[in-house]
């Protein structure tokens, strides 16, 4: 049993971190224009950002995406990629539902979980590495797994999408990701450390 809800505590607080740190990134057009202000691209700052508040505000169900800006195939893409935004906030306010009894249980401050963190923690400065070498083919094989259409496959020529978000955003966007988990993975890990020696 103690096996099963470290495990479970473990998980969750991996994804609350995980997705909460994506959609902090993902949703913040501040974020976003910092990171077209610092890389180089052919679309015209003010474009960028016009184009990036239509996404940010479609992805938060506040605003549809215009046809005068996107092309159809464009906006079919944009929707899966609203439903697997939705789908992962759900996740994360389930992962913050288990979470929060074992945080007023204190059953998260044993060692298990402190190990098990700690790993995750050596895991993911190899698999950013991995990332940064293996970018092109883990992004077609991420989009493969996530869509069951070929909407994700946009020509440059006539996409917005494809040029003001282009590889070098995407590389960029997932080593800041990286960096903000591995933070507040260290800050946790350091608390558990802390708070496991004051038990001794």
């Amino acid at each position: 049993m103690q096996r099963t809800k470290t495990a479970v505590g473990s998980i969750a607080i991996l994804l609350v971190i995980l997705i909460g740190s994506l959609f902090f990134i993902t949703l913040s057009t501040t974020v976003h224009a910092t990171l077209f202000r610092e890389l180089t691209n052919a679309v015209p700052l003010q474009q960028r950002q016009i184009v990036d508040s239509a996404v940010v505000q479609f992805l938060q169900h506040r605003k549809s995406l215009s046809a005068e800006l996107f092309t159809d195939r464009e906006i079919a893409h944009m929707g899966d990629v609203r439903g697997i935004f939705d789908g992962l906030g759900l996740l994360w306010f389930a992962a913050v539902a288990l979470l929060t009894p074992f945080i007023h249980s204190r059953t998260l401050h044993n060692r298990s979980v402190y190990k098990i963190l700690r790993g995750a923690l050596v895991l993911l400065p190899l698999l950013a590495v991995s990332a940064i070498f293996f970018f092109e083919p883990l992004f077609v094989t991420m989009h493969e797994l996530l869509f069951h259409n070929d909407y994700w496959q946009l020509d440059p020529t006539v996409s917005v999408l494809i040029r003001v978000y282009d590889e070098i955003f995407f590389q960029t966007f997932a080593g800041l990701w990286f960096a903000i988990v591995w933070f507040a993975l260290v800050c946790i890990v350091w608390l558990l450390h802390k708070n496991l020696e004051k038990e001794q």
